[in-house]
């Protein structure tokens, strides 16, 4: 009800940053409002990471997290989310996901990956896919900026706005999992990720160098190496 409250009383010119599941109910005050609503998403195992240090850091809205390892709370989000104590009131990474969804196939709403967001300082390479992002965002807004701007813009875009900004990097997610949570992952949410275009299969992250290239985000010796180097890194964080 706060939500639909906070919908109904937006203003003119007025910025709202939320996080918010998909209803009819919503999306039908965007409508009516001719609110401009921008919906977006990052690759669903970076945000497992993400929210696990989130919770992390905000231990007085999430007590549970502080009492799990980090390799069980990482198990708990992708698998059930009982951590989250009804908060998001979702179990698991793959309810969390599809309760945002939805917006993707509302055609009143421009929908943008964080990965094309952010930039080469999220290593993401080039940056004429950054700046191709923004002007799509301006043109969604139907507004006229100049080329210098849209630059500065990309340059100062990479940062803590909102106060959750914690790394904003590509692919943390391979420091961080390991073997059983990729199995958890792939079993829980993997065609989750073919749906919104971060993987093509089944075949990433199992470090077989038999795979061929192009088939397994670790496909060649120097990747897996790269891996297993990660996840010792990950062995020697704390609990």
């Amino acid at each position: 009800m706060e939500d639909l409250e906070a919908l109904t009383n937006l203003s003119a010119n007025e910025l709202w940053v939320t996080h918010l599941f998909y209803k009819e109910e919503y999306a039908k005050v965007f409508k009516e409002k001719n609110v401009a609503t921008l919906f977006m998403y990052r690759d669903p195992r970076d945000q497992v990471v993400s929210f696990a240090f989130y919770m992390l850091e905000h231990k007085e809205a999430w007590p549970q997290a502080s009492m799990m390892s980090f390799d069980n709370l990482l198990l708990d989000i992708i698998n059930n989310g009982t951590v989250f104590n009804d908060y998001p009131p979702v179990k698991g990474v793959r309810e969390l996901y599809e309760s945002y969804l939805p917006w993707l196939d509302d055609p009143n709403v421009l929908s943008i990956r964080f990965e094309d967001l952010v930039g080469p300082k999220g290593r993401k390479d080039p940056q004429e896919d950054q700046l191709q992002v923004i002007k799509r965002i301006i043109q969604y807004l139907g507004l006229s900026i100049p080329e210098s701007t849209i630059y500065n813009i990309a340059q100062s875009l990479f940062g803590d706005i909102e106060g959750t900004f914690r790394e904003g990097k590509i692919g943390s997610w391979k420091k961080y999992f390991k073997q059983h949570h990729i199995d958890a992952f792939k079993a829980a949410a993997g065609d989750l990720l073919i749906k919104l275009g971060y993987e093509q299969d089944m075949n990433w992250g199992t470090c077989d160098e038999n795979v061929p290239a192009g088939k397994n985000t670790f496909c060649t010796r120097d990747e897996c190496e790269t891996f297993r180097q990660a996840q010792d890194d990950r062995e020697k964080l704390p609990a």
